[in-house]
């Protein structure tokens, strides 16, 4: 298993080597878990080696006696705080509880969404079909994405001041920075050109994403995602909204499977007297190998929670996609979507593009 990650065992991997000889500091005994195997004849703290969003980053957490700064050789035992002078590139062991913090935030904001009640909103945003996964940016790092759809066959009827759906290109630009090894944050530009030809402004959004645990510590990989949105009225019935997501993600043997259920609630424009809305994101995916994986997604939308639309005016979409690593930074996901109702578009194509900066 180690060897279909890193391509080596544990001690050839040059991560894992330097880890490995850091640890044997005289008088800083650790133990090395690489990929949840620890490697034997070390002993004391633990430094894990672990992929997260194709990378392999190692974080240290060491004794009581290094932690507490009377190590004899800090400098070079990666206490936390410091990082090593090796190619380890050991991380502080965060010190906040994801737990306790990510579950208040998250029943603050589902509890502030449920508060009011009445008419239709739209909450599925055509403008980011994404299916958010439990990773998020590592600290340090940025990340730019395009995300891009395209509606070959849609609806040629919109309400006036609207733009209709028929031949419509959507696309987002993304900037997401990993303020922690938890926590990341991100804006976004929604730039539209209609059936006609004109290009026009669709709007800015904001968003938090939060991580709870390590991966795999608990049956289903948990976080949270809450985002403001101001929209163009062009393109959206409100001009101010907020939005709260949860992430769960699983694995199960070769596949992984991602739920995003959505709650949102407009706090200005047409909809402010509308009870929170209900919509999902969920992808399931098949890891082919390291750089291919190809995968179904779906987007869906039913209305307000207490009162949701008639089936024939929801909009539900089936995606078949393809996750392609171009480079060792560029990921392509791209897939031909498809309506299940008549309120849907019949047909459209996604295309996002994300580049991560490494610093």
């Amino acid at each position: 298993m180690l060897a279909s990650h890193f391509g080596a065992g544990p001690s050839d991997h040059p991560i894992a080597r330097s880890a490995h000889q850091d640890a044997g500091q005289a008088g800083c005994p650790r133990a090395i878990t690489v990929m949840g195997v620890v490697i034997n004849g070390v002993s004391g703290g633990q430094i894990t080696i672990r992929r997260q969003k194709g990378r392999v980053r190692v974080v240290y957490a060491g004794p009581p006696d290094v932690q507490q700064g009377t190590c004899p050789r800090p400098a070079q035992c990666g206490v936390p705080g410091q990082r090593s002078g090796g190619s380890s590139g050991f991380i502080p062991r965060d010190k906040e509880n994801p737990v306790k913090r990510g579950v208040i935030v998250s029943i603050l904001c589902l509890g502030i969404l449920l508060a009011v009640n009445e008419a239709p909103a739209w909450a599925l945003n055509l403008f980011e079909l994404e299916v958010y996964p439990y990773d998020t940016t590592g600290p340090g790092e940025l990340e730019v994405e395009t995300l891009n759809s395209y509606v070959v066959n849609g609806q040629t009827a919109s309400e006036p001041g609207r733009v209709a759906d028929q031949h419509l290109w959507r696309s987002s630009l993304e900037v997401n920075y990993g303020l922690t090894d938890h926590l990341e944050a991100a804006g976004y530009l929604d730039v539209a050109r209609t059936g006609d030809g004109n290009f026009d402004y669709g709007g800015a959004r904001f968003h938090s994403r939060y991580r709870f645990f390590e991966k795999d510590e608990v049956p289903v990989n948990l976080g949270v995602y809450v985002e403001l949105e101001f929209p163009n009225r062009r393109f959206d019935a409100d001009n101010f909204s907020t939005e709260l997501l949860l992430i769960l993600e699983k694995d199960l043997g070769p596949f992984t499977v991602q739920l995003n259920p959505i709650f949102e609630k407009s706090w200005s424009g047409e909809s402010e007297n509308v009870g929170t809305e209900f919509s999902y994101a969920a992808k399931v995916y098949y890891r082919w190998s390291s750089r291919l994986k190809p995968g179904i997604e779906f987007y869906g939308d039913i209305g307000p929670l207490d009162n949701p639309d008639p089936a024939s005016q929801q909009k539900h979409y089936v995606i078949p996609v393809l996750d392609v690593i171009l480079a060792r930074q560029l990921k392509l996901n791209t897939g031909i979507g498809f309506g299940l109702t008549p309120g849907s578009n019949s047909c459209l194509i996604k295309f996002n593009l994300e580049y991560e900066f490494l610093f």
